[in-house]
């Protein structure tokens, strides 16, 4: 019994290093810019929170804009507070990923997860990014990791009614930081059916519980009829227009590369054909910690639930969200295949004298690969603002040096030209054709700038003044885009 306290004292102090570690790496890389439109709807949701003027977009995120407002509280700059909540939250995450996997798949994986989770270059760039992913990351892992907790207390002969109902609250409140990891409901409400029918009760009250902690305030402080109507306006563009479904986005082929790409180039660090050669070296020590797989006689579960856990919102993913271009809706996918790994590795420690050393190996390539990247990604993230954040500034010095007031039309970059070029007129326009139209009824001096998200942007007939370019690893959305200009201080 001395023992076990021991250990479990000596696994508690291992956990909390790992995350005052990666929490500590994070927030050495802090940006102070808002590279994606939903950063900045976030920013503005901090002073003034109504959803029928996206701040922010529905559904709201209203646990996460309440983190933000009360770290703004204290700080007094909505940029620090988004950043230095996602940074806590990011690091904090290795907390319940780690336990997740020791539940899962035994001791030895959770302290395999420790740095694999810590040092992944995902997660680390992420938690730099004023968005909901991180603290949707660590309320959802938080309440998979209870979940697991009561299946153990379940096979001890405990009560595991309390862990179940602690979960659901977890993974009721994970909904009000991200609505669209809702399919986790369903992996968990099946998973009690499989294994512990009469506790489904417990499951279903802690859910309604979470929810009900933000919904109730949400509809006090929304507009209900503008909040439904910009909802049903939200929802349908997402599916049918730009939200890069399964509708909008219909290449099947297409959309399975990309999801590839995310989870292994992006996810576990992996050799890609746009990446140098180096990366085959942390592909090499993945292999070598993974295969061949330990063969074990122990029960299937683990893996049977790992992949109920997985499976719904990976078919989710693929159908409903864009990730083409947005690795980000991959993220609790990533975590899960990581905890995974990590499982497999630690059977494979548990073996014989050379396959102990095999995997060893190959872990310390893999996570001392995956620690290099991260490190150059978060650097070159901090050090350079985003393509949307360059073209808005360099409008922003036109201001004043023409005699008349620089216009800009674009299809996308409307929040990030208000933001950072004030003194500039934005037009937002989805053909080249309306900005042809509206020139027409300008005065001939007029200085315009218009980028390229613009649709069929050739029909301008001009070179581009600028082109952005960002590392598709650091930015995958607009990660090239063009900046033409029409018109100069002498009006030609």
């Amino acid at each position: 019994m001395g023992e076990t306290r021991s250990n479990d004292r000596f696994w508690l102090a291992a956990l909390l290093c790992a995350a005052a570690l990666a929490t500590a790496l994070r927030l050495a890389f802090r940006i102070d810019y808002a590279e994606e439109v939903d950063s900045i709807r976030f920013i503005l949701s901090l002073d003034r929170f109504d959803m029928a003027a996206y701040r922010p977009h529905f559904p709201g995120y209203p646990v996460f804009v309440l983190l933000g407002k009360l770290a703004n509280a204290v700080i007094g700059d909505p940029v620090v507070a988004l950043g230095l909540v996602c940074a806590l939250c990011g690091g904090l995450l290795v907390l319940p990923a780690a336990a997740l996997a020791r539940e899962l798949f035994g001791a030895r994986a959770g302290w395999v997860a420790l740095p694999v989770v810590a040092l992944n270059p995902l997660l680390w760039l992420y938690s730099q990014k004023l968005l909901s992913d991180m603290p949707g990351l660590l309320f959802l892992f938080t309440a998979l990791a209870l979940f697991a907790r009561a299946l153990r207390e379940k096979d001890r002969g405990d009560a595991d009614g309390r862990w179940l109902l602690a979960a659901g609250i977890a993974l009721g409140l994970t909904l009000g930081v991200r609505l669209s990891y809702f399919p986790f409901a369903l992996s968990l409400g099946v998973a009690v059916l499989w294994l512990r029918r009469r506790r489904l009760g417990h499951l279903a009250l802690g859910v309604a519980a979470g929810g009900l902690a933000w919904a109730v305030p949400l509809l006090l402080v929304s507009d209900l009829a503008a909040t439904l109507a910009v909802g049903q306006l939200q929802t349908t563009g997402h599916f049918n227009r730009w939200g890069g479904s399964l509708l909008t986005e219909p290449d099947i082929a297409h959309r399975l590369t990309m999801l590839a790409w995310e989870l292994l180039a992006q996810g576990l660090g992996t050799w890609w054909s746009d990446r140098s050669w180096l990366y085959l070296i942390p592909t090499a020590g993945l292999g070598l910690a993974l295969v061949p797989p330990a063969r074990r006689a122990a029960s299937r579960r683990p893996v049977l639930l790992w992949a109920l856990l997985t499976g719904p919102y990976l078919v989710w993913i693929f159908v409903g969200q864009n990730i083409t271009i947005k690795p980000r809706h991959a993220l609790p996918v990533v975590v899960l295949a990581l905890l995974l790994c990590a499982g497999i590795a630690a059977a494979r420690l548990a073996r014989s004298r050379l396959q102990r050393g095999l995997t060893a190996a190959g872990l310390l390539l893999w996570v001392g690969g995956m620690a290099a990247s991260g490190a150059a990604l978060a650097r070159e993230h901090a050090a350079r603002p985003s393509n949307a954040v360059l073209m808005a500034r360099d409008v922003a010095r036109h201001c004043g040096k023409h005699p008349t007031r620089p216009v800009v039309y674009t299809s996308s970059f409307q929040r990030h030209f208000e933001r950072h070029a004030p003194c500039a007129e934005i037009v937002k326009v989805r053909r080249s054709s309306h900005v042809k139209r509206d020139l027409d009824n300008r005065p001939r001096r007029t200085l315009a700038f218009v980028v390229s998200d613009v649709g069929r942007i050739g029909r301008l007939r001009r070179k581009p003044w600028k082109t952005y370019r960002r590392n598709r690893y650091v930015q995958n959305a607009r990660h090239t885009v063009d900046l033409y200009r029409i018109g100069d201080v002498d009006g030609q």
